[in-house]
Order: structure tokens, then C-alpha cells, then sequence
């Protein structure tokens, strides 16, 4: 089966060639989407291709329940994804889609459980861990997801390898030097916080917009 993943904020294709390296066995068409951006994505299948397409926080500018995966990567305090949600709730398989938000210092969009299921995971498949809503990025390109998922052709569960975003990487960079080491504008904005990068994921239920 054909996933779709649109890494909305993109900012560039770094992402998205990062998750197209660690889940190289999926078959995924690859979005990344910025409102300066110019092409429209026409719906067609590109397995393993990565494509700018124009795309806001609240207009992804695809078509309803034709994304698998959405992402969204260190959104900016400044610009907050406005309206990400109903896109998200539109465009998002019913059932199946989910909806993964990392961010440098845990700052996620405040997702209703009108149209979104948190999904449970584990920091890393085959690790005996306690299962939780979040968790802290384990080494450069984060966490291990392992969720249930029905009609994907996946069998029982989906793994996916979520890499650190560049910026998170930063972060993480960051984070793991002594205090009088850091260099306190590498995160840029995320400067002086001691707050660490986390990830939420969520799954589109059935329910209709």
C-alpha cells in the first residue's frame, strides 16, 4: 500500500530525506511543504520521491483523507500552526493517518480528541519500557514508534524510525555539553532554555469533519 507523508514547515528536504533513509522500507510518497513554495502536489503516487509542494498550516492544499502521515517538525514560537488541526482532521486517512508533532523544548499544538486518538508508544522496539504519550529524543534522530494499526497491511503494528529534526538535532547538541560550554544561540530562539525536545503522536479516528 502507498503511504503518503507530508512534513508540513519543511523550511527544506532534510527531514524528510532523514526519515526516507531510517524507514527505507516503506513505501512512501514524500511532501514537504512550505507556503513559498510554488507546486501543487496533483494527488499521483511518487514512492521514495521527496517533493516541495506549496502548503500553510491551515491549508495543506491536498485533497480530503489522502495523507498517512503528517509531521511537524520545531514550529516556530513566533508562528504558531494556527488551524493545524482542522487540516490535519481533513486530510488525514479516518482511521489510520497519524499525526507526529516533535518540537526543541516540547512545544506541541493543543490537539482535541474530537477528531485524534493520542497514540501509545515505546522509545524503542524490542526495549522493555513502560508505554507513555510522549517521550525524550534517545541520541541524535530520536525515537522508535510502535503503534496499532488497522487496514495499513502493516499486520499487527507499524514501526517507524523518527529521525531528529536538524534543528532538534542542534538542540540535542546543545543539551549534551556542560553548562559552561554551551553555545547559548545555537537553538536560536530555544536559547536559555533547559527544557528538552519531546514527541506526540495522535491517530485520526473515524469521525468525520
Amino acid at each position: 500500500m502507498s503511504l503518503v507523508l507530508l512534513d508540513i514547515g519543511a523550511s527544506s528536504k532534510k527531514f524528510a530525506q532523514l526519515f526516507r533513509k531510517f524507514n527505507s522500507s516503506l513505501n512512501i510518497t514524500y511532501l514537504c511543504g512550505e507556503p513559498e513554495w510554488k507546486r501543487r502536489w496533483n494527488g499521483e503516487s511518487c514512492p521514495n520521491k521527496i517533493l516541495t509542494v506549496h502548503a500553510k498550516y491551515s491549508d495543506f492544499g491536498v485533497k480530503d483523507s489522502s495523507l498517512s502521515i503528517l509531521t511537524l517538525n520545531a514550529s516556530h514560537p513566533m508562528r504558531p500552526p494556527f488551524g493545524i488541526e482542522e487540516e490535519a482532521a481533513r486530510t488525514l486517512r479516518p482511521g489510520t493517518g497519524i499525526f507526529i508533532s516533535a518540537h526543541p523544548v516540547g512545544s506541541h499544538p493543543n490537539i482535541s480528541n474530537k477528531y485524534f486518538s493520542p497514540v501509545t508508544f515505546t522509545r524503542r522496539v524490542g526495549e522493555c519500557c513502560s508505554e507513555s504519550y510522549s517521550a525524550t529524543f534517545d541520541g541524535t534522530y530520536g525515537t522508535f514508534i510502535q503503534k496499532s494499526v488497522c487496514g495499513m497491511n502493516f499486520g499487527d503494528t507499524m514501526q517507524l524510525l523518527y529521525p531528529a529534526s536538524p534543528t532538534i538535532q542542534s538542540r540535542l547538541i546543545e543539551l549534551g555539553l556542560p553548562e559552561e560550554l554551551r553555545v547559548r544561540n545555537s537553538s536560536y530562539c530555544y536559547s536559555g532554555m533547559d527544557a528538552f525536545p519531546s514527541i506526540m503522536v495522535w491517530m485520526r479516528n473515524m469521525e468525520t469533519v
